[in-house]
């Protein structure tokens, strides 16, 4: 699977029949590329050639909202991958991902019916799962120093499971510079004026994780008014423009993942201040999603502490949620204006 996925270059070319079935794998193997088919025939071949029975499947992207069950015909797939049993357990390989993770499926056949190929006369129908929120993670930690009301940042943001394999996509095929070019996108979520210092990326598939690490200073990041100075510590607002404002809407909201997300900022107080004001705490839970923040004083520093989770069936929020959703979204948004206030 490895071998695969990075020594074959996955290339979208369809000729005809050649649309339909998959070349020779000892075809692709030599010419190193192929498409979806071609990658997991090659795949099949190579597995049963060590004698470890492998199958090809048939399977729909989520941009296809119908099952086999649903409607047996040919549009009902879009994609082909391969898969293998272990002690009754399916993994799905689909190598056109370059940092697919051994045992994970791509996000984008999560929760989907597969058809797979058992022989010319068998087949079966299995569903591929939604990855676990404890699995999909990302975890930041954000250092805060205040200079002359602008904060120099200095972050570490840590990606596993699907995510991870997500950020090192976006990064894969990146010369050094257009990296830099990205750490300096990335960080403009948290403010049109941050200015990129220095940035360090790197992937580790044998532990799952993508980090992160990025030093930028945050222009007027405090405002001062007479003897205080307000400061906002969320940098990253999440799910703020997901509220739902159609009151007739009756389709489901689809996620690419469900998630959980742990925020940590670290400010360091600036000589001379003390705290004048701590936002309150805040949070909310529900069956499929949830928040905490937690803002403490712990020597001459100040610690928010924020968590996030959704656990969406089939990654979907459904109408009957939609009210709660919404709840979720306006508290979020309520904490997210709130300040720190600190007096000379």
């Amino acid at each position: 699977y490895d071998w695969v996925k990075t020594a074959i270059r996955y290339v979208a070319f369809e000729n005809g029949m050649e649309g339909i079935i998959p070349r020779d794998a000892e075809l692709v193997c030599s010419k190193k590329y192929g498409d979806c088919k071609d990658m997991s025939n090659l795949q099949v071949a190579l597995l049963k050639s060590i004698d470890i029975p492998a199958y090809l499947v048939w399977v729909g992207t989520r941009s296809i909202p119908y099952t086999y069950s649903d409607v047996p015909l040919k549009n009902t797939d879009n994609h082909m991958i391969a898969a293998i049993q272990d002690n009754n357990e399916w993994i799905f390989l689909d190598a056109t991902d370059p940092n697919g993770i051994f045992g994970l499926p791509t996000e984008h056949i999560q929760g989907k019916q597969a058809m797979v190929y058992l022989d010319n006369e068998h087949y079966t129908l299995v569903d591929i799962p939604v990855i676990s929120y404890t699995v999909n993670t990302i975890k930041d930690t954000f250092y805060l120093d205040i200079q002359k009301n602008n904060a120099v940042v200095q972050s570490t943001i840590s990606f596993a499971g699907l995510l991870a394999g997500n950020m090192a996509n976006q990064t894969f095929y990146k010369s050094v510079r257009e990296k830099e070019e990205y750490a300096k996108s990335f960080i403009k979520q948290y403010s049109n004026n941050a200015i990129l210092q220095t940035n360090d990326m790197n992937f580790a598939p044998e532990s799952n994780q993508f980090h992160l690490h990025n030093t930028f200073t945050l222009k007027e990041y405090a405002r001062e008014v007479d003897n205080e100075l307000y400061c906002n510590l969320f940098l990253s607002k999440h799910f703020t423009n997901t509220r739902i404002s159609d009151e007739n809407r009756v389709v489901p909201m689809s996620f690419k993942y469900n998630i959980q997300h742990q925020t940590t900022y670290i400010l360091s107080l600036p000589q001379g201040y003390h705290v004048e004001y701590l936002p309150e705490n805040s949070s909310y839970k529900h069956e499929h999603f949830n928040y905490s923040i937690r803002i403490e004083q712990l020597a001459n520093k100040i610690v928010c502490t924020q968590h996030i989770a959704t656990n969406f069936p089939n990654l979907l929020l459904q109408k009957k949620d939609f009210t709660a959703w919404n709840t979720f979204v306006g508290k979020l948004q309520k904490a997210y204006k709130e300040s720190i206030i600190l007096q000379k």
